[in-house]
């Protein structure tokens, strides 16, 4: 008859029944084949024709537990042998990500594979049901509130399982509507129009002082509040849209975000080389003569066919990393637009230099200028780049 030196761990603890020591003729691992029954037996702390006691008995219990490796593990005396029985936690022969496509399928694998939740390695459920909190977390974060995260296990022959992380993104929460609760000095409806979001509205006021210059310059070219209003409403949208692109799906993955950015920089800075070429070759009319009489039409549009070309290469190389659930040819579309809008950051930048008297922005930069004439034509690109990429597309 078997008796029981020690029990299994049941939910963290340790149940003991101890017996007398004895002389162990044979040892037996009962739940494992093959490398891993010959590892339990180099692991354990007696051999056979070895006298047994309780304290080794708990060693070999405690050891194995705690090695991650199984779900359950027993030790007793059956007769003159000593059994170690054990639960083995299976193997992942397979990881699936179905119906993810806001987070890119790679990013999620990187994660995956980084929380040892990948082929060849235990299946830790824990770590596992952790992963797909996080998950759901990040979802909350970016505003899909309903998605849904499912880890599926399935079990296979010889002690294997499959994973499949089943997920359902769900739409983007959008705000229907405001309540104003405590308002007596002011109405709703004037709280409600301050806080109307118009992203464009000034670029839209800054092509009105391009095409008017000179004659616009009367109303600020003199009037410092107006020039400090025209720089927050120039710098702080910039400011608030790199750091929207760069902090992009950063918690499944931190390079999501850095991508986009450098996307739209090289986007731009791709263009201006596009469009300064194509205005040295076909340039005839001029843009904004009195603005920046280097430019031409000629150049705004070959700067448009870089933007177009470069769209199509990054979303070839790229795929859903870039596009996400986006339509190819809106992206594209948007590509081209952003470069057009770049110019009037450009332009705008060039009239109030202009206006100044001065060159460059500042000597920052020995022989390119200031910090501002490096991303002129970011300040505009980047916000109206992030608001369409993220609101409208």
């Amino acid at each position: 008859m078997k008796k029981l030196l020690i029990a299994s761990l049941l939910f963290g603890t340790t149940t003991s029944v101890f017996a007398a020591p004895f002389v162990a003729k044979d040892i037996r691992v009962d739940g494992a084949q093959g490398d891993l029954e010959q590892q339990i037996l180099a692991s354990l702390p007696v051999r056979s024709g070895q006298r047994v006691t309780d304290k080794d008995v708990a060693n070999i219990v405690r050891s194995l537990f705690v090695s991650g490796q199984f779900d359950d593990v027993k030790a007793f005396q059956d007769g003159d042998a000593l059994v170690v029985s054990v639960i083995a936690k299976p193997i992942i022969s397979e990881v699936n990500i179905k119906g993810n496509s806001a987070v890119p399928t790679e990013a999620l694998k990187q994660n995956l594979d980084a929380n040892g939740l990948k082929s060849g390695e235990v299946l830790n459920r824990a770590k596992l049901e952790g992963f797909a909190q996080s998950l759901r977390e990040h979802y909350k974060s970016v505003g899909r509130y309903n998605a849904k995260v499912e880890p599926i296990v399935t079990t296979l022959p010889n002690n294997r399982a499959e994973i499949t992380l089943q997920i359902d993104e769900d739409d983007t929460a959008k705000l229907r509507s405001v309540t104003f609760n405590g308002n007596e000095a002011i109405s709703s409806s004037k709280l409600q129009e301050q806080m109307e979001l118009q992203p464009d509205a000034w670029w839209a006021l800054a092509l009105v002082l391009v095409v008017t210059y000179p004659s616009s310059a009367k109303f600020w070219g003199k009037n410092i509040p107006l020039q400090l209003l025209f720089a927050f409403s120039t710098l702080i949208p910039f400011v608030a849209a790199v750091l929207r692109l760069r902090l992009d799906n950063y918690t499944a993955d931190p390079h999501h975000g850095l991508f986009l950015l450098l996307y739209v920089f090289v986007l731009v800075w791709a263009a201006d080389s596009g469009a300064y070429f194509a205005g040295r070759a076909f340039g005839k009319h001029k843009l904004a003569p009195k603005v920046s009489p280097g430019k031409t039409w000629q150049g705004v549009f070959g700067g448009m066919i870089t933007a177009a070309v470069l769209a199509f290469v990054f979303i070839h190389f790229s795929g859903e990393t870039l596009l996400g659930s986006r339509a190819m040819s809106g992206f594209v579309v948007l590509s081209v637009a952003t470069v057009a809008i770049s110019v009037l950051g450009d332009l705008a930048e060039s009239m109030f230099k202009r206006e100044s008297g001065i060159k460059d922005s500042s000597q920052l930069i020995p022989g390119h200028g200031g910090i501002l004439d490096r991303i002129d034509s970011l300040t505009a690109a980047v916000p109206f780049f992030t608001y369409f990429y993220f609101f409208v597309l």
